[in-house]
Formats: C-alpha cells, sequence, structure tokens
C-alpha cells in the first residue's frame, strides 16, 4: 500500500535567506551592475551556512519551511502500486527533439543559438530575463533573428519523415511576440512549408505576412556559423542553383515532437502497436482507440498535435473509457444549488474587486495608477485589491479568506480571458459559501491594456455585480443528449452517449446520414470510407437509446444547461424533445467552384468526382494539373480547409498506381500535410509527381487545349503548363444555416461563419451557452480523424453534465 504522506513540524526554522542587493531603475537600465553587486562578505558566509545542510540532505527542514504547500516528503521513496482497473487511457505525451542530433546548425556550440522551447521561456514573464528579448550570448536585444523550420520533422535521414504539426504555430505565435517587445526587430523564417495547425492560427500567418519586417525564404539553411568576435551568426542556404548567406543576431530552432523517450517500453507493458516513430498506431476511423481493446490513447501520444486537438482527445478517451466501465464508475454527486443564491439575494450588494497585474496580451506586470482608489470609489465597492496571480493558489485562498471576513455577496476578478480562468474562480467563491452566480468576471486582455482599458473593465464588471439578479435554480437535469448533424461527427457523439447510458436524439436535416463522407470512397491511409460510414450508420440505427429524425429541422430550443425544450419540424409533423445538452455538429458544404473554367470545360473537374470515377476505375491519362485552394485562403474565404492537400495526394498517387505513365503536377502555396501523412507526400514525390509552387496568379485558359499560367514562386518565371485534365482542390464553406441556428440558440459564430468556442485552445468544444457544444466541421474545417475526436470530445464534455441525473 502506498504510506502516508510524512511532514514533520519544524518549530526551530533557520534564519531567512539574505536579500539580494539592488539599485535604483535609472542606475541598472541596459547594464549588469545590480547582477555584479552580489553579496557581502558577511551576507555570504550567512547565505553559505544555510546552504552547507543541503549538499546531501540532513533534515534540517529550511526547504519545508519555505514550501508554502508543504510538497516535501523526506522519507519518500519508490514504490510499486498494483491498481485492478476496467480501462486505461495511454496520454504519455512528447520528447522534444534533441537539436545536437543535427549539428548543422550549431546547437550547443554557438550560445545564440537556441530552441523554440528555449525561446518560449525567454519570451516568458517568469522566464530568465524576466520577458526581455535577449542574446543569452551578452544579454543584448536582438536585431535581426531567424527561424529555421523542420528541425528534426520532415527528414528521413534522422528517421522522423512525419511533420510535428505544431511547429509553424510556435514560429507564429513567437514571432509575433517578438515584434510586440522588440517593434523594430527584423525576423527570417527559413521554410519547406508554412503549416498553420488549427482554428484561427492562418490569419496570425497572414498578420506576418503583411509586416515588412518578417520575411519568409523558403530554403532549409545547410549550415549556420558563427563570428567570434560578436557572436553573430551566419546562416547559408541555397536559392534555386545560387548561394545566399545572411547574419543574424539570434538564430531559433522549431525542434520537432518525438515520441517519448519510453514509448516502446509502454507498447511492450500495455501489449499495444507502435508505428514506425514509435508513436501509438491508431487509424483515421478509430484515433481514440488502441491496437488493444480497452487501452485508449490521447494527445500527442498517437501523432503529434496541438493543445486543442489533445482537449478533445483527453475528453473523447474519457467518455469512451467510461463508457467500458457501466454500472461500476464512481458518479460524481452533485453539489447542492440554488439554496445559498435565494439567501444571497436578499442582501445589499457587498462586492469586492479582486485585479490581476499581469494582464494583457504581453503578460508583462502592469503598475496602474488609481486602480485600487477607482474601484473603491464605485457604489457597492466594500473593497479592492491587486493579487499577484489570482488565479494561483495562495490568491485563490486571498478571495475565499477576503469573502468570510468582510462578508461579500458579489465578487468581481478582472483580469486575462474569463475562458480560461472562470471555472477556476468559480470553485472558489464556491468554496466560500457563495453561489458561483455570484462571480462577475471580465476581460482587459486585449491590446496593451492600458491604465483606461482596466478602469472601464472594472466599472463593466461592477455595474453587471449591481444589475444582476438571480432565482432560484431548478434541479431537475434531463438525461438525454440531442444532437444536430448526422455525419460522422455527429454520429460518433450519438454512439457515445448512447455508450455511457443515456437516450439520444439526432436530428438529421437529409434524407440519410453519413454526411459529407457519403460521397467520399478511400482515405489516403487505403480504407474504405463507404464501408466505414455504412458500418457506422447500421450500428446508430441498432442503438436503442438513439432515436433518428431524418428530414428534419430545429424550429425553437429554450431552457437552461440540464433541462432544455427543443421544437423540430421532422417530415413536416411537429415533434417536442426535452434534453439535457445539446451537441451542433452540422458540418459543412463542398465549395463549388467558379473559376477556372469549372462548368465550363468537362475537363476541369474536383477532386471528389476526380475520386468517383477513380473508385469506379475510370481511367484518367495524360498531363493532369491540381490546383490547391481552391475557395481556400483567398479573400472571401481565408482559412485553410486542412484536408484538400491530403485529397490531392491519394488521387495522385490512384493515378499513378494505375498508369505510371501519367504526368500529375500539383500547383500548390504550401502543401499542408499533418503527422504521418508526410509519408504518403514523400511517397508520391518518388512516384513522380510534380509539386510546383506559385504565388497565387494562377490563371486557367482553353487556347489549343487547357492551359495553366502562374508566376513560379521561387525564381519568379512565368510559366505556362499545358495539360489534359484540371482538378480542383477544393475546400469548406460553412452553410448559410449556421446563421440562423445560432441565433436561435444565442451563440456567436466567427468571422468566417463556423460556430465560435468559448476558447480555442483550453475549451475548443464549448459554446458560450452552458449546455451545447460543437464538433466536426460545424466547428471547422478538419480531417476525418479529427472530427471524431471532436465528436468523440464533445460527447464526453456532456457526459458530465448528463451523469449529474443519476
Amino acid at each position: 500500500m502506498k504510506k502516508r504522506k510524512f511532514i514533520t513540524e519544524f518549530p526551530d526554522i533557520p534564519s531567512k535567506r539574505p536579500p539580494e542587493p539592488s539599485l535604483p531603475l535609472e542606475d541598472r537600465k541596459g547594464n549588469f551592475k545590480e547582477v555584479e553587486l552580489g553579496y557581502s562578505e558577511e551576507q555570504a558566509i550567512a547565505e553559505a551556512r544555510r546552504c552547507l545542510s543541503c549538499r546531501r540532505c540532513i533534515g534540517c527542514g529550511l526547504c519545508l519551511a519555505e514550501c508554502p504547500l508543504e510538497a516535501i516528503v523526506y522519507d519518500q521513496k519508490d514504490e510499486a502500486i498494483k491498481l485492478k482497473v476496467g480501462s486505461v487511457i495511454l496520454a504519455p505525451g512528447f520528447d522534444e527533439f534533441d537539436a545536437n542530433l543535427q549539428e548543422q546548425f550549431g546547437y550547443s556550440q554557438y550560445p545564440n543559438v537556441i530552441t523554440s522551447i528555449e525561446l518560449e521561456r525567454i519570451l516568458s514573464p517568469n522566464g530568465p530575463y524576466g520577458g526581455l528579448l535577449l542574446r543569452p550570448s551578452d544579454g543584448e536585444i536582438p536585431k535581426r533573428i531567424a527561424f529555421i523550420q523542420c528541425v528534426g520533422s520532415r527528414e528521413e535521414f534522422i528517421g522522423a519523415n512525419f511533420c510535428s504539426s505544431v511547429c509553424c504555430n510556435h514560429m507564429i505565435k513567437q514571432t509575433i511576440s517578438a515584434h510586440q517587445k522588440v517593434p523594430d526587430i527584423l525576423t527570417s523564417v527559413f521554410f519547406r512549408d508554412i503549416r498553420p495547425l488549427g482554428k484561427g492560427y492562418e490569419d496570425y500567418y497572414l498578420q506576418l505576412m503583411d509586416q515588412p519586417e518578417v520575411k519568409f525564404i523558403n530554403s532549409i539553411p545547410k549550415v549556420v556559423k558563427e563570428e567570434p568576435s560578436t557572436r553573430n551568426l551566419v546562416v547559408e542556404w541555397e536559392k534555386g542553383s545560387e548561394k545566399e548567406s545572411e547574419e543574424f543576431d539570434l538564430v531559433v530552432l522549431s525542434v520537432g515532437l518525438w515520441a517519448p523517450q519510453g514509448s516502446r517500453r509502454l507498447g511492450r507493458l500495455a501489449g499495444i502497436q507502435l508505428n514506425k516513430y514509435n508513436f501509438c498506431h491508431t487509424t483515421p476511423f478509430s484515433p481514440l482507440t488502441s491496437s488493444k481493446p480497452g487501452i485508449f490513447v490521447a494527445g500527442a501520444f498517437s501523432s503529434p498535435k496541438d493543445i486543442s486537438q489533445s482537449l478533445a482527445q483527453a475528453s473523447g478517451a474519457a467518455s469512451k473509457s467510461a463508457s467500458i466501465l457501466g454500472d461500476k464508475r464512481e458518479l460524481p454527486k452533485a453539489a447542492p444549488r440554488g439554496e445559498k443564491e435565494i439567501k444571497a439575494s436578499n442582501k445589499e450588494n457587498r462586492i469586492g474587486v479582486f485585479i490581476c497585474p499581469y494582464i494583457g496580451v504581453s503578460g508583462e506586470e502592469k503598475k496602474g495608477e488609481g486602480w485600487l482608489e477607482y474601484a473603491r470609489s464605485l457604489s457597492g465597492v466594500l473593497g479592492a485589491e491587486v493579487l499577484q496571480f489570482p488565479c494561483w493558489s495562495v490568491g485563490r485562498e486571498e478571495i475565499k479568506k477576503t469573502i468570510q471576513e468582510k462578508g461579500l455577496n458579489w465578487v468581481v476578478v478582472v483580469g486575462c480571458q474569463p475562458s480560461i480562468s472562470l471555472p477556476i474562480f468559480q470553485r472558489s467563491v464556491e468554496e466560500a459559501g457563495l453561489s458561483r452566480q455570484r462571480l462577475i468576471m471580465e476581460s482587459a486582455f486585449k491590446g496593451a491594456a492600458e491604465d483606461e482599458e482596466i478602469k472601464r473593465a472594472i466599472a463593466k464588471a461592477v455595474e453587471r455585480a449591481g444589475e444582476a439578479t438571480e432565482e432560484p435554480v431548478s434541479e431537475k437535469i434531463v438525461p438525454v443528449g440531442l444532437v444536430i448533424g448526422g455525419g460522422i461527427s455527429g454520429l460518433t457523439a450519438a454512439l457515445d452517449m448512447a455508450a455511457n447510458g443515456f437516450q439520444v436524439h439526432l436530428v438529421e436535416k437529409g434524407s440519410q446520414l453519413g454526411g459529407g463522407l457519403l460521397s467520399s470512397y478511400y482515405t489516403l491511409e487505403g480504407e474504405d470510407v463507404q464501408e466505414k460510414v455504412k458500418s457506422l450508420v447500421e450500428e446508430v440505427e441498432r442503438n436503442e437509446r438513439i432515436r433518428i429524425y431524418t428530414e428534419a429541422t430545429v424550429q425553437k430550443i429554450e431552457g437552461r444547461e440540464g433541462n432544455f425544450l427543443t421544437e423540430l419540424t421532422h417530415k413536416g409533423s411537429p415533434v417536442k424533445i426535452e434534453h439535457g445538452v445539446c451537441i451542433i455538429a452540422t458540418g459543412a458544404e463542398e465549395y463549388e467552384p467558379r473559376e477556372y473554367l469549372y462548368g465550363e470545360q468537362s475537363r476541369v473537374m474536383t477532386q471528389k468526382e476526380l475520386e468517383g470515377m477513380l473508385a469506379k476505375g475510370e481511367p484518367l491519362k495524360g498531363k493532369v494539373a491540381m490546383i490547391q485552394c481552391v475557395g481556400s485562403r483567398n479573400e472571401e474565404h481565408p482559412y485553410c480547409s486542412r484536408f484538400c492537400c491530403g485529397e490531392a495526394l491519394k488521387n495522385a498517387l490512384k493515378i499513378k498506381e494505375a498508369h505510371p505513365e501519367s504526368e500529375v503536377y500539383i500547383l500548390h502555396k504550401d502543401i499542408r500535410v499533418y503527422g504521418f501523412e508526410e509519408d504518403f507526400f514523400t511517397d508520391t514525390v518518388d512516384k513522380g509527381v510534380h509539386f510546383l509552387r506559385h504565388q497565387g496568379d494562377l490563371k486557367v485558359v482553353n487556347s489549343k487545349g487547357l492551359q495553366v499560367e502562374f508566376t513560379e514562386a521561387v525564381n519568379g518565371e512565368r510559366v505556362t503548363l499545358s495539360v489534359d485534365n484540371i482538378v480542383l482542390s477544393t475546400g469548406v464553406v460553412p452553410p448559410q444555416s449556421n446563421k440562423a441556428l445560432a441565433d436561435m440558440i444565442g451563440v456567436d459564430l466567427d468571422k468566417d461563419g463556423f460556430f465560435k468556442e468559448v476558447h480555442p485552445k483550453f475549451r475548443p468544444l464549448e459554446l458560450s451557452r452552458e449546455g451545447f457544444f460543437v464538433c466536426g466541421l460545424a466547428h471547422s474545417p478538419q480531417t476525418i480523424s479529427e472530427a471524431i475526436s471532436q465528436g468523440s470530445g464533445a460527447a464526453g464534455r456532456a457526459c458530465r453534465i448528463l451523469v449529474k441525473a443519476l
């Protein structure tokens, strides 16, 4: 058995650490004089006496006395613990690539060559330089910085022919942050393809593209050398047949995500199959399931992925794991609701205001003038405080203490984004004896968070507290789910909720289930899509807990989390459904081309149409040009549709397999395939498919046959390509009906017309109205495996509410 935690009381606490000497700001600005002061001889001897006992721990108790959480256990030893469980979720994460393995970049040889992880730390307000962007070698502010992408990724010769998926996101975020801290800095990005992953990151990429201080160079450097006299770095690369070089103050290596070091041992212990890169093997239609029944996987252990994907998978894996446990689960007890808020609502306003000084996108500490005086001057405010890190345990304890000592009945927190911190503070006010509805949280996160903006946020929050009224909340929770949308994501969500024992109503506006995959035939990995969809639909139709409504539209939704009433029109007849949660899985529509002679020339077709032809064995010979980003990454639809490049690769491979002599050209801005799809990209190159990058000025003409004209991106030459067939890689667009549905349930759409989640990273599947969730193409463009993961994840989040009724 695991031993009890042993903590000794130490009444005799050794002396405190001598304070570090300091200088006034004007004397230490731009130099290291304060650091060089050091201790006096007397202070140094006192500090040494404190530290001698720590060379080998003698149990003096100093470190425990200094640790407010008492997290130190002196007699703790390794323990072997046996647990009897019904299911297992594997989520060991990933390891950062060791940049020393690519010696040509000079990591560990030159101090001013750092990794993206190290830059993240440097830019942090809690980092080694307090959030300042400084060179490690001399503490100077860099004026020229270079990012080298794909370090430890997309490299066959080091056994990493996969895309790490998040490196471009890291570069984009860090470049924006660097330019906020050093506005005149010049940045060069060396890349193969720019691959922003996830919702919203294309906008940040476009933001960088518009900055003259940021330059994108389509080449990976051959070597990085140091100038010994300046510690500057010379980066050498090739542009076509010419060699070029440039000097930089700082070089950042965007390092990849590798399988965790112990993955092979874990695979053997768990008896699961790993892929050739030592990640857990999964398939597109089973992204959360390992090769062994009862063992599920989440996060980067199955493939490199970002935070939002990892959270969706974690929720989905938990849902699938819980469905196996069935009645053996220990269900949470619903917290009592309603009583406290009725009592509190009869009191006059006694408002406490708590302000976090780390406000704004930079995350730097703000020392505003007059915040507290202004807050205390507002009607109903009993007190105001600025708390260092109020979301940390020490800050939350201070809030609870103040609530109880001053008898507060409203709590106002002004800080960063409520979508991140709101649940933390809600728990704190409940622990202090208030209803969570007595918490008002206001963000001053946008822009630089200047004093006047923060004061406006304080006033807005206090006004909301003064005007808010509370009513007793119904305890009733209806243990029924509603899923709107019968595509792959909606089907998955319905099955997962049903597997956890809940009744589900599945609403589909079309005449049959299956969504957009009804017109798809095979995946890049070679799976039979029609067979998979048919099997999934049959499973839903057999499930006694799922009621299906095809040719149905939602007319009205009212109620609150746990107790909704929805009115449908089902094949012309009205239907009313009571349910506790609702999952939006309404999907998206394929973009219908209006360009490139589509509809005018029969030899101009979409990838979907080509896939149908190839699936039926109809040949497509001769020269074929595939045009990427049709209906995506343009002014009308600036986002990336995610799966179009994969569609082009799978159809190009099919053409080459059937007719090796065919010439296939893929005309692109970037090839965006993520994770292990990179292997298929390499395969298409090996089979002779030509990839031509253009500058976005591509046009199709019918002059003595079909011709594609464009400007080549690397050398700037104008190219005319005569072809026999043209295939358009069309993206997806949100349906017009999204607006009406969003207005009906009282949630927002993003600027592109997809449903807007509460927070893209930390609450990616929740909508702003409690009890509503989103998944699949209703959320954003995504692949089959991502849509399935989100469907399971949304079901997992929904079941957390429904389980309270049991």
